[in-house]
């Protein structure tokens, strides 16, 4: 079966909203972004982010269904072994409930802890900042540190320093940082997307029931879903390391909202040599394929200018001898909801508009150290 989805790893867009002017393909000068990646090596995570208007940071909401929670993706790009790291919290049905999940792509081996009852009024009180002490982890933007005992009885111990973060958005323009843009604030979004950072750099270790991982310079992913519910399905892909070329990219999509028939919307963006190619349905881009079919994520974007084409092929199998399960919240608490690949292949053409019918490719792209996932129904299609 095969499904057409949108958004971003878990939607949010206005399908019905087209803003031309908002969909320029967000290009730095050569210049700023020799600037920007000279300060890079050491830049704090959150330097750059007003704490005002932070996506990124905690969020007081008092609704009797909500959830928040933070994804981060540790690469070592010395032989494309990753680990992710998973924290949220969330409120249903009268209860409250926070869980941590640490996932190896090497064998697949994840180890998870839940917390029943956990306090989200004194979470909250933290609101506008990102400095989240969850099951004896503390979680911000620049470091993870702390242990816990997972479910197996085994113990995973985290300390990663985060620093040099490549954001959301063009390299020199502040104003560009927030995913969804304008969409953020949208009223009846059922759940909502931010992308922190593309891709930096983490030095430390990660040790699990003993064994212990050493990174240097790794680069790590970090975004986070917040609202009320996982639509009903979704896909999802991320890489940061391509075939020696600087680039990032992270695209996903489904129901914007959460009832039957819903609209979808899609969000993509692309980090290439220090130009950012940003692809919104809610400002104006048209997405012409976005779909999971037996191990196959295919994506194809056009921006609302029509001046900049997107075409995205992901493989890998979502079978369990090769992908992890993802916990995602739920109304009867942590569910695993979802399932991605670690080491999936990743092709990316970006081509530039060079006639009325003709395009010509900018670059090709391809990582065999990518993130792709299925989630809700598309799981085991």
């Amino acid at each position: 079966m095969k499904a057409r989805v949108s958004g971003i790893r878990t939607i949010a867009a206005l399908s019905i909203v087209l803003c031309a002017a908002c969909s320029r393909p967000e290009a730095d000068g050569d210049g700023d972004a020799q600037q920007e990646e000279a300060a890079l090596e050491s830049a704090r995570c959150d330097a750059a982010i007003d704490p005002r208007n932070d996506p990124n940071a905690i969020h007081a909401d008092s609704s009797s269904t909500f959830f928040e929670g933070w994804y981060y993706r540790v690469l070592d790009p010395t032989n494309r072994e990753s680990y992710i790291v998973i924290v949220a919290y969330g409120r249903a049905a009268g209860a409250t409930n926070a869980f941590i999940q640490v996932s190896r792509s090497s064998d697949r081996k994840t180890w998870t802890t839940s917390i029943p009852g956990f306090d989200v009024n004194a979470l909250q009180r933290k609101a506008g900042t990102f400095d989240a002490a969850v099951g004896g982890v503390r979680f911000t933007a620049n470091s993870i540190k702390g242990s816990f005992v997972a479910s197996n009885g085994e113990r995973v111990d985290l300390d990663l320093a985060i620093s040099g973060c490549r954001y959301w958005g063009a390299p020199s323009d502040p104003g560009s940082r927030v995913t969804m843009g304008f969409a953020v604030q949208a009223p009846g979004v059922n759940t909502r997307w931010d992308v922190h950072h593309l891709r930096s750099l983490a030095d430390g270790t990660i040790v699990t029931n003993g064994a212990r991982k050493t990174f240097t310079k790794a680069y790590v992913h970090q975004e986070k879903n917040w609202g009320n519910g996982f639509p009903s399905h979704w896909i999802w892909m991320q890489a940061n390391q391509f075939n020696g070329k600087d680039a990032a990219f992270v695209a996903s999509g489904g129901p914007i909202f959460g009832f039957g028939n819903s609209p979808e919307g899609y969000m993509a963006g692309l980090r290439y040599e220090g130009k950012f190619y940003d692809f919104k349905t809610q400002t104006g881009a048209t997405f012409t394929t976005a779909s999971y079919q037996n191990g196959h994520w295919q994506l194809e974007a056009f921006d609302a200018l029509g001046q900049h084409r997107l075409v995205v092929d992901g493989f890998g199998s979502l079978d369990a001898a090769a992908a992890v399960p993802i916990l995602v919240p739920s109304a009867s608490g942590p569910t695993f909801g979802a399932a991605e690949n670690l080491n999936g292949r990743l092709l990316i053409t970006l081509y530039q508009r060079s006639g009325i019918t003709s395009w010509s490719p900018i670059v090709n792209l391809e990582s065999s150290s990518a993130a792709l996932e299925a989630g809700g129904s598309l799981r085991n299609k």
